[in-house]
């Protein structure tokens, strides 16, 4: 998705009900919640391949929220986009991750070729992440996007009620204001590093799978 400015550094996915983008039409009762935090990668090579990673929690958020970004204070990783990171401190962060019990099941991505449809893939990938990762049925998802435009929050919103996701709200965020979407953003780096033969990033996608933090979806 396109990245979007933003004016404030505070944590977007907890603002007041009064700021919310797109709220569900009616709240399930005792629902269980979910939360989804998704990034990309490829557009840059013009549909030759798009990756989608999700990070998926429940109510175990605020916990693996500080887990992580604690982890990224000892890794030196901080809040530095994958992309930018030193190779040693991408290594140290995910190893971290995947290493951790506390993490597994956490993690979803595809990666498609050929092809430019990348919001129809990006609410594809999203769907079948909630529906792997959720344990009951009773649930209801809020899905955080990075640099989703507010213009297609809707569009978003109601393709993802479509095809059967139970959603809250839909909300467009940036890549660095959320230690949730830090680790999205750094899972689609490690996919598209792992599909670049790179030697580093087989070794650590082989461990995420191993350790039951990843899945291909």
């Amino acid at each position: 998705m396109p990245k979007i400015k933003t004016k404030t550094k505070a944590d977007p996915t907890s603002l007041p009900p009064s700021h919310k983008v797109m709220e569900g039409h009616r709240r399930l009762r005792g629902a269980r919640k979910i939360y989804c935090y998704v990034d990309e990668t490829g557009q840059d090579t013009k549909g030759r391949i798009f990756i989608v990673a999700v990070v998926v929690v429940s109510n175990d958020r605020d916990e693996l929220t500080k887990l992580l970004n604690e982890i990224e204070i000892e890794t030196g990783k901080l809040a530095t986009k994958w992309s930018k990171s030193k190779k040693k401190r991408q290594i140290a962060y995910l190893e971290k991750i995947f290493n951790n019990k506390k993490f597994q099941k956490i993690a979803y991505y595809s990666l498609v070729k050929n092809t430019r449809a990348y919001r129809d893939t990006t609410i594809v990938t999203v769907a079948s992440a909630v529906n792997m990762a959720k344990t009951e049925e009773n649930y209801e998802a809020s899905v955080f996007i990075d640099g989703l435009k507010r213009q297609e929050v809707h569009i978003v919103s109601v393709a993802l009620r479509r095809i059967g996701v139970k959603i809250d709200k839909v909300r467009g965020i940036t890549d660095e204001s959320h230690s949730m979407i830090r680790l999205a953003d750094a899972i689609a780096g490690l996919a598209r590093r792992k599909y670049q033969k790179v030697d580093y990033a087989k070794k650590l996608y082989n461990l995420g799978i191993k350790k039951g933090v990843l899945q291909r979806l």
